[in-house]
């Protein structure tokens, strides 16, 4: 039993391990843990690489029946379950036997070899989930796994349907499969917008037709359409962000100086790209390697939304986003045009009775992305006009995201908000007052931004690595220090309140001592540490009062425009 015929013919393995079950012998089968055996054979990485990664561009060339790994996202598990028969009793057509044959992880027969009989007295009923599942939204190119499978078939265009409502990105590479899952016990944690690599049998029959009846509007179609079903067998959860250079990276980050070096070449590399400007490096960073670790009272804490304003143009805007798609593995970018937030949600929704393709299940929307993905909202798209009620929902569904990290998916007769953690970024020309961010900076004034020409892939397989290593770190805090920075807050605030002049400015308060600290934790993550100094301390309120200092001075540029200039659109 070689790899080779576990991923050429896997049913043919199976069967091999069930051996001959006789009529009689069906409702005291005891059933060999066919997964295990899979893992066992499947048990280093050299071993699972052979396995070929189903996506569109393989799936041509890939045979059903084949043994393969999907790496995806769950958009939909609100499909209903189904039954499916253990044993079936058939006829082979090239020896006329009778025999009873496993049918576990397929739902056709070889018509060639095989002919149905009556099963009546074979069959043993059971259940198996389904659930829909995308290639992963936002995966950058340079973070996708490469396939090693060596395939002797011919590729040939097959009758693959795909369900453009069901992706929330436009795509070429678009694909998606039904996942049938037979280990139900152990399937609580398919959660949807969770990201799993899959290991099943593929089964494709192009030859499926719809078979649309009006008289249920709430069954689900998806099953009769022509889109290959993987029969899986087990799954892992992708660790990393999907990154798969972080393994490679925590190996070399064992050095003080190592980490010391990475770092500063990341925010030389960032700094390069504006001009030299190490501060919105500094803060890009920081939001890169930010993420929400904990909920109080459905309250996220570590999110770090920035506000990146002064920005000039819309392709100004999409010179940034490439610089942040080239060095993290997800990321979407959000334009804001009226008639597109005027026309279609973006957030998830159950189709409606009246759309044309019934059954389909849960609609994507622009905002179904998995945890971990950088979104980049560009508010310089906005034109001057309308906003339909649509809009205006899109608004709301964006400005709760920024605010409270929750996306609230309408399933028509009720609502349902799904906790997010996404790194969000807004681009816009002054500050945002539609997304209310934790940070706002300005470009400087003459910043041009400016493309890596010559890639090193090097160093960006360093940034890469280094951003998504620190975004998982533990993080710790003494308690003296958190005693003296209390102390230090209460101290200032008093101060500030006693001897307050200037009642343009508020008193600091609760939030802004939190806001303080979550950014001494990235800070300090930023820097390959797990563990807050009164250095990194000092540091940070530094790097705030430059920061503040450049705001305040836009802030009064704008203002003096604004008076020779009445034409400004309010909106950017």
């Amino acid at each position: 039993m070689t790899i080779e015929n576990f991923i050429n013919n896997p049913i043919n393995e199976i069967e091999k391990i069930i051996g001959n079950v006789s009529v009689n012998e069906v409702y005291s089968f005891q059933e060999p843990n066919i997964p295990d055996i899979f893992k066992n054979k499947f048990s280093n990485e050299e071993d699972i690489e052979k396995i070929p990664i189903l996506n569109k561009s393989s799936f041509k060339s890939l045979k059903s029946g084949t043994l393969i790994r999907f790496p995806c996202m769950i958009q939909d598990n609100g499909i209903d379950s189904e039954l499916y028969s253990l044993f079936h009793l058939v006829k082979d057509k090239n020896t006329n036997e009778q025999k009873v044959k496993f049918f576990k992880y397929q739902d056709q027969i070889n018509n060639s070899d095989y002919e149905y009989l009556d099963s009546e007295n074979v069959q043993t009923f059971r259940d198996r989930q389904l659930v829909y599942c995308i290639n992963i939204p936002g995966h950058n190119s340079w973070a996708k796994e490469k396939n090693n499978y060596q395939n002797t078939e011919e590729e040939k265009e097959k009758n693959y349907k795909t369900i453009n409502e069901k992706f929330p990105i436009k795509s070429e590479d678009n694909f998606g499969a039904i996942i049938k899952i037979y280990d139900i016990d152990n399937a609580n944690d398919l959660k949807l917008n969770t990201v799993f690599e899959f290991i099943g049998i593929l089964e494709y029959n192009e030859q499926q037709e719809v078979q649309q009846s009006f008289d249920n509007f709430e069954e689900n179609m998806l099953t009769s359409y022509p889109i290959p079903h993987v029969h899986a067998l087990y799954w892992n959860k992708i660790e990393n962000n999907s990154n798969p250079t972080v393994d490679l990276i925590k190996k070399q980050l064992t050095d003080e100086k190592v980490i010391k070096d990475t770092r500063n070449e990341i925010v030389e590399y960032l700094s390069n790209r504006f001009d030299g400007d190490n501060l919105i490096a500094e803060y890009i960073l920081y939001n890169l390697v930010s993420r929400i670790y904990s909920r109080v009272d459905s309250l996220p804490v570590g999110k770090f939304s920035l506000n990146i304003c002064n920005v000039k143009s819309t392709e100004q805007s999409n010179e940034i986003y490439k610089l942040i798609q080239n060095i993290v593995p997800k990321s979407h970018y959000l334009s804001l045009e009226h008639k597109k937030i005027n026309s279609k949600r973006l957030a998830p929704s159950m189709n409606c009775i009246e759309s044309l393709e019934q059954g389909i299940g849960l609609i994507s929307g622009e905002l179904q992305l998995t945890d971990g993905t950088v979104l980049v909202v560009d508010e310089t798209t906005m034109q001057e006009g309308k906003i339909e009620n649509t809009g205006v929902m899109n608004i709301s569904i964006l400005g709760d995201l920024f605010q409270n990290q929750k996306i609230t998916y309408d399933f028509n007769y009720h609502t349902i908000e799904f906790p997010a953690d996404l790194n969000l970024i807004v681009l816009s020309e002054a500050k945002s007052k539609l997304f209310p961010c934790d940070c706002i900076i300005p470009l400087n004034n003459l910043t041009n931004i400016n493309q890596d020409k010559n890639i090193d892939e090097g160093l960006l397989n360093k940034i890469r690595g280094f951003i998504d290593v620190m975004k998982i770190a533990d993080y710790e805090i003494d308690q003296e220090l958190a005693n003296n920075i209390s102390k230090e807050f209460v101290e200032k605030r008093a101060a500030q309140s006693k001897g307050k002049t200037d009642y343009t400015k508020k008193i600091l308060g609760q939030d802004d001592l939190l806001y303080q600290l979550n950014l001494a934790r990235l800070h300090t993550l930023s820097h390959g540490q797990t563990h807050l100094t009164k250095e990194f301390w000092e540091n940070t309120k530094n790097l705030e009062e430059q920061r503040q200092k450049r705001l305040d001075d836009y802030v009064k540029d704008k203002a003096k425009n604004l008076k020779t200039n009445k034409t400004q659109n309010p909106l950017r």
